[in-house]
């Protein structure tokens, strides 16, 4: 408007009667500086700028004496880069174009030339793919199609020019995927995510200067978080969920520097108190305890290594005394079970199982810490054996055999507590029906008898040289009274 004034005041009064050329040297250098171009009524139609060197750098258009439009070249390269546009003498719009017209940038501006808006082709295709949106020449806001595809994907919010908030739709679908929200000093202090992409923003993420600390996740899509993760030096550190969705957070998980489980704590019966804990080491089970009965102590204890378990204690009567032990690492066991009945601290019972199930049941009836019966079980689970110590030999020194409805048979007696029996009984229907026995601990019986139906001694054979063949016959059959009478060789 400067310039069109100028030429008004040295050509005012003159009529033309067709559109005149006027040029001016105004640094009187003897180039031309301005071309004015005069319309019939005698206003500027056109203004031409030219620098030093004789190159057009500017253009201004002219309608009955107000700006229209400016066209200027400001790289040098001979080409118009940035059109202004103007109503009323007041700037509305800025255009920025790249080689071959193309627009690159528009910049919109109100009524009193401040920036309303700013579009932007920020990948020099020819489209317009990033919006910034002002109030009072403010920004405020923007969008952005980072993708390409025509469609918004990015929208950020500003406040004192600094980002505050950043969403993203990184899927397409326009639901956002991410919202993130900036402190004063760029770093995200809290964002939101839909990390599976199903429409709906579950997670939050908390910052402390721009570091995770807290993740909260809502499982359920019930807009209440269900899982809760404590970051420190951006590794996780715990974790707390509510694994029911009940209202109440019930596992506890607590990790090593490497993330891996440490110790884990459950609330099983979600009453909000603990009654399981976990403990891992090396990414292995080490130790579980459990509280079975809710009055917030331990009754149930099972030991690890290298995440197989090895013991179990119980406590099964809750007065705090483990009377029950179970062991998994026993050579030719599946697990053998201890039980200290009276809780003397002297186990009184002892099952030993096989993959098959009960094989073995050994007792301690007097307390004394030594096994007084053993029992043995075939694969179905009937006893086939049993053990027992008699005499007070301080051993198991008389064996017993079952048939299939678990009725003696048989029974072998160590009497003299070496380890080998000597003495044998037999039986039918439970009833004894011969006995052999070892005198001379040669393992051989030298002894024999037999039984009647009311188990009375009907006969007996001995040995007295210990060659295998009876010596002496003694019949109890026989009516007659004289003991010598019943004799044979």
């Amino acid at each position: 408007m400067i310039i069109f004034l100028i030429f008004l005041e040295c050509f005012t009064g003159l009529l033309f009667a067709s559109e005149k050329v006027i040029k001016r040297d105004i640094d009187n250098d003897g180039m031309i500086d301005q071309k004015a171009y005069v319309g019939e009524k005698g206003k500027i139609t056109r203004l031409e700028l030219y620098n030093s060197d004789n190159r057009l750098t500017a253009v201004q258009y002219y309608d009955n004496d107000y700006l229209l439009k400016v066209e200027k070249d400001t790289d040098k390269d001979g080409i118009f880069d940035i059109t202004d546009y103007f109503e009323e003498g007041k700037r509305i719009r800025q255009e920025k174009n790249l080689p071959g017209a193309a627009v690159m940038c528009i910049i919109v501006f109100d009524e009193n030339e401040k920036i309303t808006e700013i579009k932007k082709d920020t990948n020099k295709d020819g489209t317009l793919d990033q919006h910034f949106f002002y109030k009072a020449g403010v920004l405020i806001s923007s969008t952005c199609d980072e993708t390409g595809d025509g469609n918004v994907n990015v929208w950020k919010t500003f406040q004192d020019k600094q980002v505050i908030y950043k969403k993203t739709d990184e899927n397409g679908d326009g639901l956002p995927e991410k919202e993130i929200f900036y402190n004063q000093s760029q770093v995200p202090e809290k964002s939101l995510h839909d990390l599976d992409s199903d429409g709906y923003l579950e997670t939050l993420r908390l910052y402390s200067n721009g570091a995770l600390v807290t993740e909260k996740k809502d499982l359920n899509q019930d807009n209440v978080f269900d899982l809760t993760i404590e970051y420190k030096s951006n590794q996780e550190v715990v974790e707390t969920q509510d694994s029911n969705f009940d209202g109440v957070m019930d596992r506890t998980v607590f990790f090593d520097s490497d993330e891996n489980p440490l110790k884990i704590v459950l609330d099983t019966n979600g009453n909000g108190v603990p009654d399981q804990w976990q403990q891992y080491e090396n990414d292995s089970l080490k130790w579980f305890e459990s509280d079975r009965n809710d009055d917030g102590k331990t009754d149930l204890k099972i030991f690890y290594i290298d995440g197989e378990k090895q013991r179990l204690i119980k406590d099964d009567d809750f007065n705090e005394f483990f009377e029950i032990t179970q062991k998994f690492d026993q050579d030719g066991w599946n697990v053998v079970i201890e039980l200290d009945s009276d809780e003397n601290k002297i186990v009184d019972l002892i099952f030993f199982y096989t993959a098959e199930g009960l094989s073995r049941k050994d007792m301690d009836e007097n307390g004394d810490g030594r096994i007084d019966f053993r029992e043995y079980y075939d694969s179905s689970g009937r006893m086939i054996k049993s053990e027992e110590a008699v005499d007070g030999a301080g051993c198991l020194n008389l064996a017993w055999y079952y048939d299939q409805s678990q009725t003696p048979v048989r029974a072998e007696k160590d009497a003299d507590a070496d380890g080998r029996p000597d003495i044998w009984y037999y039986y039918m229907d439970s009833r004894l029906t011969n006995v052999r026995e070892d005198t001379n601990n040669d393992g051989k019986p030298d002894v024999w008898e037999e039984y009647g139906a009311e188990e009375e001694m009907l006969r007996r054979s001995r040995d007295l040289n210990f060659d295998g063949i009876p010596d002496i016959k003694e019949d109890f059959t026989k009516a007659d009274s004289n003991p010598e009478a019943n004799l044979t060789d």
